[in-house]
């Protein structure tokens, strides 16, 4: 545990949904996602810089966007964030869902 360090995390939930309409030689093809946005607000109080872990629980039906992991587990995705002294940084994860 660092206590120097701590970390909020919000569903901006802009579960917004991305929709995509194509016409091709008579045939109308559509295509619904819904985009998801999980937003880890990091701030570090301590005088020196650190680097960071963040572990992204990997759902099954979901992409990433965006920002790729350093890591990938079974159930998780990794992403590494180096924070300056005394800084506040947001980190916000996207994912989309093809329904």
């Amino acid at each position: 545990m660092d206590l120097g360090t701590s970390i909020a995390t919000l569903w901006d939930s802009k579960a917004e949904e991305a929709r995509e309409i194509h016409a091709r030689r008579g045939i109308l093809t559509t295509r619904n996602s819904v985009v998801e946005t999980r937003t880890y607000t990091i701030r570090n109080v301590d005088r020196k810089a650190k680097t960071l872990v963040i572990e992204h629980a990997a759902r099954p039906e979901y992409t990433l966007l965006g920002r790729q992991p350093m890591e990938k587990t079974r159930d998780a995705y990794r992403f590494e964030v180096k924070l300056a002294a005394g800084a506040t940084e947001k980190f916000p994860v996207v994912e989309e869902h093809v329904l």
